[in-house]
């Protein structure tokens, strides 16, 4: 006998619970990646007193809700990225699904925002210090731009050279640290041409330009702000938009 049909919005869920998975590993990813270590070894452990961290405590969301926003041995303080990203990563998936449905554009375009989403938080934390998270990335994006049946070969190599004038612009120099996050968001803005024309690129390059001329750190924090914006906004209009749509 045929199986029910599960509706949409049920489906949509059920993917979203998945997201909220996918972006607690995604944290891992933001904090050891950019340090060079590994992403699977050793298990996750308080930052402060490096206790292991149970199966309870690394519920998605609702684990930094119930803990009070506090480590349970410790009770030193735990980010607000942690539930954030996990939140964010539930709904570009569960949202992923809402628009795409069954078709061939769910994988690259939940993809896309699961990648942007790792680039934009390790922009705005500044801690970056190898290029391990974007050497993976840039090979993903050819391949899903071939999934998608999406001919964006001359964008591809505008979006190399807006990703390397804004790492350049936003670092002046020989900084690793910096230059690799701006050159993944100037990659993933230039990627979205499709969706919002040329001036998702020249906004990003302004604002890398304006990035080492404003005053630190509060006015640094602000205009990383409307960088994250432009993420987020980019993240929304290739779901709802169909970014990859051939």
């Amino acid at each position: 006998m045929p199986e029910p049909h599960v509706p949409l919005l049920v489906q949509s869920l059920l993917m979203a619970v998945f997201g909220s998975l996918l972006g607690s590993f995604s944290n891992v990813v933001i904090l050891r990646m950019a340090e060079g270590r590994s992403v699977v070894f050793p298990p996750s452990a308080c930052p402060h007193c490096h206790h292991e961290l149970s199966p309870l405590d690394l519920i998605p969301v609702f684990g930094w809700i119930l803990l009070g926003g506090a480590c349970r041995y410790c009770r030193a303080p735990i980010s607000w990225q942690y539930p954030l990203v996990e939140f964010a990563a539930a709904l570009i998936l569960g949202s992923s699904l809402w628009v795409c449905g069954g078709s061939p554009l769910l994988v690259p375009t939940a993809a896309w925002g699961m990648i942007w989403l790792v680039q934009a938080v390790l922009l705005a934390r500044e801690e970056m210090r190898a290029p391990g998270p974007f050497l993976w990335s840039i090979p993903a994006f050819l391949l899903l731009s071939w999934m998608a049946g999406a001919g964006f070969r001359p964008v591809q190599l505008a979006a190399f050279v807006v990703g390397g004038a804004a790492g350049w612009l936003a670092t002046r120099g020989p900084s690793p640290g910096l230059f690799f996050p701006w050159f993944g968001s100037g990659l993933m803005v230039g990627l979205a041409h499709p969706v919002w024309g040329w001036w998702g690129p020249a906004a990003l390059v302004l604002l890398a330009g304006l990035f080492p001329r404003v005053p630190a750190p509060r006015g640094r924090w602000a205009l990383k702000a409307v960088v994250v914006g432009l993420h987020v906004t980019g993240i929304a209009l290739a779901i709802g938009l169909g970014v990859w749509q051939p």
